[in-house]
């Protein structure tokens, strides 16, 4: 497909619902997959393009199609249809008749994505029926199925079957994504009328504790809460707009309820508009690890601390309690990290840690039938995504071949990956050996590794420190000795095994003083069998660092970044959560608890609330080695279970949880008053437990950075606003990856995404990921010289005084050194002006 893309950019968008093909390449997605001859089975949408003027339909069929529908086959097979459809007319309706039911319509709000997506087992007919209720959408289910046999082999119907859901009236809102609070905009109910006749139609908006409104014929200054009622005329066969000016007053998902009543019918519809705080939002974990007993109970005090200048009404406060500490991480496998993950190193996170998940449920029996499926499911899709990063020579590299050379970490990486993954999915040895063949090729005579002179830094501490000819080799070392069984022509593992070893032997003395270093060849040499690897213990373990019961190592900070971001962030950088991970896998590995209990408390003290760490590569590290110590702490199965109970600071108790062997993946919660700042913990029982405080709150103030450099600038002309982002690195080291976050501001979108990917063309840029709420962009990496960004928005949706909304560059191994600004739209309507028809005649 290679045909359809440049050189350094993708041709197709993910969006949060679907895979969508720029216009500029094929009418929409259905037809690329037509002309490919390809057969396609997805759980996601495939959007099919459909012209639909502004306000007027022809049909109830022509509005249905256009919502982009669920599609399963794409391609003709011979054989029977054993699906049928249907449709509701509007003949249906019986224009004379006075049912009370239509002064109260009961709301549509079963709005899925997808509607049925599951695996029946057929009657020995080879039938099968199904009895559902039809979701909510006005819209037009595109269905298909197909059947596999054990002799008969696979089956599909020769064509998607159509169930048209249809009403002869109905309302729809047009609402944008989200909001901010303080932010007023108009609700626009479109009302869609299919009768043969004109019919005139009273929508109704009643009054709500969510929001509050403006009338025309009140103060249009006065904001009130009162039921809202408008009247319009729609002809047969077309479509009217009414508007309501609304104004939310809480945050959160807040709902809209709209109706429209036409005498003999009526239809009304709730949807759930996002209110979110203004500034940016910050959050972080306080998590405890503890063992309990009957003879020793525990008692913990958690001090919450949020900043005096936070946004009010943004805090939120959650405390957990959970019986099996890789529960957070197995609820969110493929969300483990709050930032984009759109490369070839980035995806791992998506991948590797179910291999890891996957081979701890087993061992403790805790894998029941439909988790298994998921985690296989995860990991045959990373594995499928992660060879669209593999180059041509069978290296792997950021963005794959739009790369000028492949990277001898991160094919170490993939190489490992894949095969800890072979014992769970189809991968093929030519693969790995390719891969092999590649870093053997890399592999100086006097036993280290080394990257092509053309190679991007992705991970700057692995392959830009001083010592990272150490490091990459010590890591490849991990990585061929986990391939050590490989057996293919000119691929002698085990004599490059030995060679990196023995070179990492010799080498001691100009890495003896770099504990990041020590750690990871301390975990090679256990890997390996290496004699000195006790040597290398002892001086790891010189810069420990142990306190209140838990064990961990920090890199120290280079001397012109002792003001930098780190110091100020109340947890560890990604390095120190690496390093201590593979002093945690090393003793783990040899199931010796007293030395990894004092560890693994600090490691899961780093973990997040969706259960991973910063990055990419201290998650997957440090979930490979909770993995491994988790089996020493497992709960008994004579257990009688531990019981937590939570005392607030406003007087609220709570018995937050009873934890035994049933319900140890179970996540249990309670919310705190948001003015909390002390929590009390009490826990009795027998066993390990894991209770985890969760804040989250806002803040409008910016963040500045030593290195990094960032100018915003913004031009508004009518309805579009021209946007200028300048950034720059100015360290002494190379930047790494760095991501460029550009948020939108309400009710605007990127005007055309084609332009803006060509200007994009002209600067260093690897991969670009849009969303309706933002833009991110990769950079290899920045340098002194500015790198400039130009795009234009437009303004989809009018909007009263628009919030400022964010703009933040970020070095994605250390996301806590980032430079951020504010940008807005220039000057401020009035919301009657914003609006000109939320006064006027509808019609």
């Amino acid at each position: 497909m290679s045909k359809f893309g440049s050189s350094s950019s993708y041709w197709y968008d993910y969006r949060d619902d679907g895979i969508y093909i720029p216009p500029a390449h094929f009418t929409d997605t259905d037809e690329l997959f037509n002309s490919l001859n390809l057969v396609t089975f997805t759980s996601s949408l495939i959007y099919k393009y459909r012209y639909v003027h502004e306000e007027v339909f022809d049909s109830a069929s022509d509005y249905a199609e256009e919502a982009p529908a669920p599609m399963a086959v794409r391609e003709s097979f011979a054989g029977k249809k054993s699906l049928s459809s249907t449709t509701t007319h509007a003949s249906h309706y019986n224009l004379n008749s006075n049912n009370n039911n239509m002064d109260s319509p009961t709301p549509r709000e079963d709005f899925p994505e997808t509607w049925i997506w599951s695996d029946l087992t057929v009657d020995e007919n080879g039938r099968q029926k199904l009895e559902l209720k039809v979701p909510d959408t006005i819209t037009s289910w595109s269905a298909s199925a197909f059947a596999t046999h054990s002799q008969m082999g696979l089956g599909v119907v020769d064509g998607p079957v159509e169930v048209k859901v249809a009403k002869p009236l109905f309302v729809s809102l047009n609402l944008p994504y989200s909001i901010t609070r303080g932010e007023e905009f108009p609700l626009q109910a479109n009302v869609f009328n299919y009768f043969d006749q004109d019919v005139e139609v009273v929508v109704k908006l009643p009054q709500s504790d969510y929001f509050k409104t403006r009338s025309c014929d009140i103060d249009l200054k006065q904001l009130q809460s009162v039921n809202l009622s408008k009247t319009v005329k729609i002809s047969r066969n077309s479509a009217g707009s009414v508007y309501f000016w609304i104004v939310p007053t809480k945050l959160g998902q807040i709902p809209l309820f709209v109706s429209a009543h036409a005498g003999f019918a009526a239809d009304a519809v709730k949807e759930l508009i996002l209110v979110k705080p203004e500034g940016v939002e910050k959050n972080y974990e306080t998590t405890s690890f503890f063992k309990t007993s009957f003879t020793e109970p525990q008692q913990f005090t958690t001090n919450i601390s949020v900043p005096d200048d936070y946004v009010e009404g943004s805090a939120v406060v959650e405390v957990s309690a959970i019986g099996d500490i890789l529960a957070p991480t197995l609820r969110n496998l493929g969300n483990l990290v709050r930032f984009p993950s759109g490369c070839g190193e980035q995806n791992m996170v998506n991948f590797a840690p179910n291999v890891h998940i996957l081979k701890y449920m087993k061992a403790v029996d805790q894998l029941d039938e439909l988790k298994e499926k998921e985690i296989l499911n995860g990991l045959q899709s990373g594995y499928q995504r992660q060879l669209t990063y593999k180059r041509n020579d069978g290296s792997y590299s950021a963005f794959g071949n739009d790369d000028a050379a492949g990277s001898v970490w991160l094919s170490a990486f993939v190489l490992k990956s894949f095969r800890q993954a072979q014992a769970y999915i189809p991968v093929t040895n030519e693969s790995l050996v390719a891969t092999v063949k590649w870093l053997l090729k890399h592999q100086h005579v006097d036993g280290y590794f080394l990257d092509p002179p053309l190679s991007r830094i992705i991970h700057s501490k692995m392959q830009g420190g001083a010592n990272s000819r150490i490091s990459v080799t010590a890591y490849t070392l991990i990585a061929l000795h986990e391939n050590k069984a490989l057996h293919a022509s000119k691929v002698n593992v085990r004599s490059s095994i030995r060679k990196a070893t023995q070179y990492l032997e010799r080498e001691f003395v100009h890495y003896n003083d770099d504990p990041y270093v020590l750690g990871i060849v301390a975990y090679a040499f256990y890997c390996v069998g290496s004699s000195k690897m006790e040597r290398v213990l002892n001086k790891l373990y010189s810069f420990a660092i142990t306190e209140d019961e838990k064990t961990h190592w920090k890199q120290p900070m280079p001397h012109d970044q002792e003001e930098d971001a780190w110091l100020l962030k109340e947890f560890a950088s990604p390095y120190d959560i690496e390093l201590t991970s593979y002093v945690l896998l090393l003793r783990a590995s040899q199931k010796n608890l007293n030395l990894s209990l004092p560890i693994a408390r600090w490691l899961i003290g780093q973990m997040s609330g969706i259960g991973g760490f910063v990055s990419t590569q201290d998650t997957v590290l440090a979930l490979e080695a909770l993995t491994k110590f988790a089996p020493l702490v497992a709960f008994k199965d004579d257990s009688e279970g531990i019981k937590i109970k939570i005392l607030g600071e406003y007087g609220e108790k709570h018995k937050l949880a009873t934890i035994n062997k049933d319900n140890l993946l179970v996540l249990q919660t309670v919310q705190l008053n948001d003015k909390t700042r002390k929590i009390l913990a009490f826990a009795e029982g027998d066993g390990f437990a894991l209770l985890q405080t969760s804040v989250r709150y806002s803040r409008l103030n910016l963040t500045n950075s030593k290195f990094l450099r960032l100018d915003v600038s913004a031009e508004t002309h009518e309805h579009y606003l021209n946007l200028t982002v300048s950034t720059s690195w100015i360290g002494e080291e190379q930047s790494g990856m760095v991501l460029l976050e550009i948020n939108l501001p309400t009710g605007f979108a990127l005007k055309d995404q084609d332009e803006f990917k060509q200007k994009l063309k002209l600067t260093d840029f690897r991969n670009l990921e849009i969303t309706p709420q933002k833009i991110v962009i990769y950079l290899s990496e920045l340098n002194h010289s500015a790198t400039e960004f130009n795009t234009t928005l437009e303004q989809l949706l009018a909007v009263h005084d628009v919030k400022p909304a964010l703009v933040q560059v970020y070095r994605y191994y250390q996301p806590n050194e980032k430079v951020s600004a504010f940008y807005s739209p220039e000057g401020k309507k009035s919301w009657v002006s914003s609006c000109p028809q939320c006064c006027g005649t509808f019609q």
